[in-house]
């Protein structure tokens, strides 16, 4: 090796450096940038899936439901359920109107995702237009709302879809399907189409039980005919 060249130690590797104009560029080892394992896969998993299953007991109660072709999205409240689990909350950045041939024709929004320290964790752009069937006749208000809520559940689901995914549920927010009006299932109960209302009076009392499905379905049931609560507790 020539007399003029040095060795020099970078990042812990001997680098091979030459005093003359002629020397070899030295480009440093940025370690810092390099993918981490951060914390136990098992653990991360772990309560994954303790998330999923709470999540699943709450959607499965809803009296509402969006299925499409089988299966079901959850609304933006659900993934504000499964990102409260990881203390994460959305909140919008900015909305902006779309204008467009001089008319208003819809409202773009965007949302941003915080951990529990405040940071920044995850964006996205949503929007909400009068060219979508369910939104064509509504007030400016909603089409606003609707743009918000569409980008804060999609900043959610770009951190969460994984969670949602092992829970059994698609990972697409309901909101972002453009019409809802034909996909979501009725009420679970309902007096006008399951019990006539002139079967929803307490045989005993008299007393009005319309508002009352699963009182009047477990009397029914238990004691074969339409009771309220006071009197289903009577001596018998």
């Amino acid at each position: 090796m020539n007399d003029q060249n040095k060795k020099e130690a970078v990042d812990g590797e001997i680098i091979e450096t030459a005093q003359s104009t002629a020397s070899k560029q030295i480009i440093p080892q940025n370690i810092s940038t390099m993918p981490v394992l951060e914390g136990d896969p098992e653990r991360v998993l772990e309560f994954a899936r303790k998330a999923a299953l709470a999540l699943t007991t709450i959607v499965k109660n809803k009296a509402k439901k969006v299925i499409i072709n089988g299966e079901q999205y959850l609304e933006f409240e659900d993934w504000q359920t499964i990102a409260r689990f990881y203390g994460t909350t959305a909140g919008i950045e900015w909305t902006k109107s779309i204008i467009i041939d001089g008319k208003l024709n819809g409202y773009e929004a965007k949302a941003l995702a915080y951990n529990k320290q405040g940071q920044v964790i995850s964006s996205a752009e949503a929007s909400c237009m009068r060219d979508e069937p369910n939104w064509k006749s509504k007030p400016e208000f909603q089409l606003k709302s609707m743009a918000q809520t569409r980008a804060m559940a999609k900043t959610l689901r770009n951190v969460f879809a994984w969670v949602v995914v092992l829970a059994g549920y698609r990972p697409t927010p309901a909101e972002e399907i453009a019409d809802l009006s034909t996909t979501k299932e009725p009420p679970f109960e309902s007096p006008q189409s399951y019990i006539p209302a002139e079967e929803m009076i307490c045989s005993e009392c008299n007393v009005d039980l319309q508002k009352y499905v699963r009182v009047v379905k477990y009397s029914k049931e238990r004691y074969g005919k339409v009771l309220c609560m006071n009197c289903q507790r009577k001596p018998r």
